[in-house]
């Protein structure tokens, strides 16, 4: 889809001033989202970096015998390696792991294999020997037996003397009783007995459970090794004696001693390797697997453990203690930095939508998201300024000093006590990922800030700031202390220093809390054009502009003075800002002061009171109106706050201006005039009242002038206030001025009860004193 740019071009037949403006609507729309973007990742990002420790944390970076001044303490539940310990717990792991010994079934194989050859050799060289008899140089037989020797040595059986060489020659070799007798000797040695390499070795390592045999084919005898029967490879004295005294293949073999030497002689030769042995590479491997599965020995610590005293010289243990410290705690932090990411915008997205819901009169704006984020991120920043300027080793002294009263006075200042709520709860429980999710760091900051929005909610002096400020220290110090009884393992109250330092933390929290709310207000109202019960207070305390209305215009200001206390008294009733309505009612007439003569509360003098006779109906209308524009330029000349100066046109709404108007409409009918008579030209410019606040001021200015009116000479009851205010409202109300703001009918029975009340206080009966 491609979205064409309107034309800018004046000379352009498309471009209309509608293309102008739609274009200039959607850019400016779109600069807002950017705005409001920026806004929610700067807070966003802000919090994050406020609360998380591990933007804060820096690892320590210390050599040997280097002096820690302080002493290095777990701030994280660790887990630190005993290097010494798991180097002595692989070592010994090492020594116990067992030899892997092999059963070598194809030793003997070999062995009978040799002895085939060398037979084979041996009736070789004979039937040789033999022949040569035959010719006329016959072979001797020491040149048979040297021929023998050599083929024998090249085969890797050399060692046999000359008289077993000649034996085998002249005989032996073809007797197969005695090559079945030599096959039964080697596997009796081999098999019955077992030829074993480090026998001692084997046998030490099996007493201790450290032997094992690994082959596919284990032998039928001989296993497990016997100290006093397997043969040792090197113990060839064991090893004669046992072919000597061997019965093996004497049955096949005829007596003789000549042929049982070479019997013996060829069976030691043939049983040179050993078919029991130390598999060194399996064992090596084997040992170094073992060595790996072995976990290593770990020391925890709990948090505030300590780790390396102070002025202690660091050793290399303690080396690898810092680093394993700085390890883990890296690790630790970093997780819980995401953790807390993810948490704090579960958070900040709760208070957004709260602010959607419930809060639709404040637009989703960049502005308003800093106006609402603003003391939150105050409040952090102080907090982590404390965790910062008071060790690890105190947090139970840091985590008391978040000020978390200062949001909620400032959330009750800026918007509502609904909203103030939400800022506390979320503001404390943020600040929990500072504070290691400490909840009585939580619990007391949500009750400290809750009491300061509770100490100020209707606000009438300034002594009520010292008031709230004792609340929210006594609440802090009784949080305090009641977390300090619980977690004492004695069940004692504090006592000592250390033990009071929460306390005294508590203490400080709350008288800090009012000086800096006191004077935070003035940026808001500076920046984001907030009006405060601070200022409202200010405004009603004797302004330039009501100084100079009480001169010029006294009457006005009685009546402003009067409409007031209706106005304050109605608000108080149904929950309205009851110092905004005040602040409104005393400004709401202020131009007046321009041509107070034209006004009746003003006019003194016969040609004062007689001063509209002179004029037209529609001219006198215009200038009871111009109060309303006049009024609006002194009041931004002189500063106001826009919440304010609202009041001014908003409490006239569009009436009608039914005197001037009435007497325009006799002098039509009388035919005094030919001009039509306008309904519209009559009525004021607007607008209807917007907000609760100004809805009162409208019925409150139409009752007390009704009131001065008509009850100024008589005495009055109950019954004719009642009538009045009713009549009064009944006609603002029918007359659709309330239509666009957020009275209800309830709200209306409660003005009206409250307006009742008032005029009964003002008008009620005196006794009669005699001269």
């Amino acid at each position: 889809m491609t979205v064409v740019r309107p034309s800018l071009d004046p000379t352009s037949p498309r471009a209309t001033p509608l293309d102008e403006d739609s274009y200039a609507l959607s850019r400016m729309r779109r600069r807002k989202r950017i705005y409001r973007l920026m806004a929610f990742v700067a807070t966003y990002g802000a919090i994050i970096w406020l609360v998380s420790p591990w933007f804060f944390w820096a690892p320590l970076r210390q050599k040997v015998d280097d002096v820690l001044s302080q002493p290095l303490r777990a701030v994280v539940p660790l887990e630190v390696v005993n290097v010494d310990k798991t180097r002595e717990k692989r070592d010994e792991a090492y020594r116990t792991s067992p030899l892997i010994v092999k059963y070598d079934s194809q030793v003997l194989q070999t062995a009978n294999q040799n002895l085939t050859k060398l037979i084979s050799s041996a009736r070789e060289i004979a039937r040789d020997y033999q022949t040569s008899q035959q010719t006329q140089v016959p072979m001797t037989l020491t040149r048979a037996a040297e021929r023998l020797r050599l083929r024998l040595e090249n085969m890797g059986l050399g060692g046999l003397n000359d008289d077993v060489l000649i034996s085998l020659l002249t005989g032996l070799a073809q007797n197969n009783n005695f090559v079945a007798s030599i096959q039964s000797l080697l596997t009796e040695i081999y098999i019955t007995h077992g030829l074993a390499e480090r026998l001692n070795q084997l046998l030490a390592a099996q007493e201790r459970g450290e032997l094992l045999i690994e082959n596919e084919d284990q032998p039928p005898l001989g296993i497990p090794i016997q100290r006093d029967y397997t043969i040792n490879l090197d113990d060839y004295d064991r090893l004669y004696k046992v072919i000597a005294s061997s019965r093996a293949g004497l049955r096949y073999m005829p007596s003789g001693g000549k042929m049982r030497k070479a019997r013996n002689e060829i069976t030691s030769l043939l049983a040179q390797a050993p078919n029991i042995y130390i598999d060194h590479t399996r064992t090596s491997q084997h040992r170094q697997e073992v060595v790996q599965s072995v976990e290593p020995v770990v020391d925890r610590y709990d948090v505030g453990t300590v780790l390396i005293p102070a002025q202690t010289p660091l050793t290399r243990e303690h080396l690898e203690i810092l680093s394993a410290v700085n390890d883990q705690t890296e690790r630790h932090l970093a997780r819980e930095a995401l953790a807390g990411a993810v948490f704090i915008a579960l958070a900040y997205g709760f208070i957004l939508l709260y602010l959607r819901r419930f809060h639709s009169d404040l637009r989703m704006t960049a502005s308003t998201i800093w106006l609402v984020f603003l003391p939150i991120l105050s409040a952090l920043a102080l907090g982590r300024l404390a965790l910062i300027l008071i060790p690890d080793p105190n947090l139970e002294v840091a985590g008391y000093l978040f000020p978390a009263g200062m949001v909620g006075i400032l959330g009750l200042m800026l918007v509502d006590a609904r909203l103030a709520i939400v800022m506390v709860g979320a503001s404390a429980l943020i600040f929990g990922i500072a504070v290691e999710y400490n909840l009585a760091f939580v619990a007391t900051a949500i009750a400290g800030g809750v009491t300061g929005m509770v100490g100020l909610y209707h606000m009438r002096e300034r002594k009520q700031f010292l008031m709230t400020g004792t609340l929210i220290t006594l609440v802090n110090i009784l949080c305090a202390a009641l977390f300090s009884y619980v977690i004492r393992p004695d069940g004692q109250w504090p006592r000592t220093a250390s033990e009071l330092a929460p306390l005294t933390a508590a203490l400080a929290n709350g008288l800090l809390c009012i000086p800096l709310v006191y004077y935070m207000p003035i940026f808001y109202e500076r920046f984001f054009g907030v009006i405060t019960d601070i200022h409202l207070l200010e405004l009603t305390a004797r302004h330039p502009l009501l100084l100079r209305m009480e001169r010029e215009a006294p009457g006005t200001y009685q009546h402003s003075l009067n409409v007031a206390k209706l106005a304050e008294a109605a608000a108080d009733a149904i929950g309205a800002n009851f110092l905004l309505t005040r602040a409104g009612a005393y400004f709401h007439d202020i131009g007046k002061i321009m041509k107070r003569e034209y006004f009746t509360e003003n006019q003194v003098t016969p040609d004062e009171t007689n001063i509209h006779e002179k004029l037209k109906p529609s001219m006198s209308t215009l200038l009871i109106k111009n109060h309303i524009k006049e009024g609006v330029e002194m009041a931004l000349k002189a500063g106001l706050p826009p919440r304010v100066v609202e009041f001014i046109p908003q409490h006239h709404g569009t009436m009608l201006i039914s005197y001037f108007y009435n007497t325009a409409m006799r002098q039509y009918e009388n035919s005094e005039t030919k001009e039509p008579v306008e309904e519209d030209e009559f009525r004021y410019p607007g607008p209807k009242p917007q907000t609760r606040e100004t809805a009162i001021l409208m019925m409150a200015d139409s009752v007390e002038a009704t009131a001065q009116s008509k009850f100024s000479s008589r005495v009055v009851d109950a019954d004719d206030i009642r009538l009045l205010v009713r009549d009064s409202v009944r006609m603002r109300f029918n007359d659709g001025q309330f239509d666009e703001c957020p009275l209800t009918l309830r709200d209306l029975h409660l003005i009206n009860e409250s307006f009742v009340q008032t005029l009964k206080a003002r008008y009620h009966r005196r006794v009669a004193y005699k001269k």
